[in-house]
């Protein structure tokens, strides 16, 4: 779970996640996107959920439009909270990676928003 500290004059904001091998993402408690592996998993998935299909590192990257939920994004001064839930392709797997990273355009320019509390 991280605080996530958004400016007041975004113009655009999209979560990136890179990932190995699933994820299901959180915004203040409501979800807002999970890796199409994911679909069938339920809502919330079990903790120990396996993930059918891997998805490596390297395969690209899922971008989540911020704004398509712009109902539940806290204004500032208040802080809003991402969580991620991650899920792994097998229960013996030695590799696991969750990467997000949210980018927000701010007049006209983009800066990367990683201040954690």
């Amino acid at each position: 779970i991280l605080p996530l500290d958004l400016p007041d004059n975004y113009e655009d904001v999209v979560l990136e996640m890179t990932y190995d091998d699933g994820y299901v993402a959180y915004l203040n408690g409501h979800e807002i996107g999970r890796s199409a592996n994911m679909e069938r998993a339920g809502s919330p998935p079990k903790f120990n959920y396996v993930v059918p299909n891997n998805h490596e590192i390297d395969e690209g990257v899922d971008a989540i439009d911020l704004r398509r939920w712009s109902s539940i994004i806290n204004p500032p001064p208040a802080l809003n909270t991402l969580a991620i839930q991650g899920h792994n392709g097998s229960r013996n797997s030695t590799d696991f990676s969750i990467r997000p990273r949210v980018v927000a355009e701010v007049t006209s320019r983009e800066v990367s928003l990683s201040r954690i509390r």
